[in-house]
């Protein structure tokens, strides 16, 4: 998932999609997977230098966020088992949730008020810190 946010941001695609919870007006934009994700070419580009086409940033755009939904599940789901099987890490596992909470909610902003870059760079700094809790997390079950 950090991945596709890096490839959302380094393509410029995140205008691609400047309204939630659909892309363009419809949850099912036209999106163009193939050209979207050619990893072998400039950024923002196609191999022949010309910019990217608007479906294809919106494939990038769309992968990330329905990455970010399937991420969302299994993070969840991770934290509600940590609470209750592991009362150890009840705390690690409410902060996995608010960071979670406050990593969506600032995703979502960062696509509905034009992508400002406090709220772009706080969607960075709460992807490291989701990360950073879920590790804690994991080496502590070790």
């Amino acid at each position: 998932q950090i991945f596709l946010g890096g490839w959302v941001s380094t393509n410029y695609a995140v205008a691609a999609c400047p309204d939630f919870p659909g892309c363009g007006g419809t949850l099912f934009p036209d999106v163009d997977w193939s050209t979207g994700f050619v990893f072998g070419r400039a950024l923002g580009r196609n191999p022949d230098g010309s910019f990217l086409s608007i479906e294809a940033l919106r494939a990038i755009h769309w992968a990330h966020r329905l990455g970010a939904l399937t991420t969302a599940l299994v993070v969840a789901a991770a934290a509600v088992m940590l609470m209750r099987g592991y009362g150890a890490l009840r705390r690690q596992a409410l902060w996995i949730k608010a960071a979670l909470l406050a990593q969506i909610l600032v995703g979502i902003g960062t696509v509905l008020f034009n992508q400002p870059i406090l709220l772009a760079t706080a969607h960075n700094f709460l992807a490291a810190a989701l990360l950073g809790a879920l590790v804690a997390a994991a080496a502590r079950l070790k």
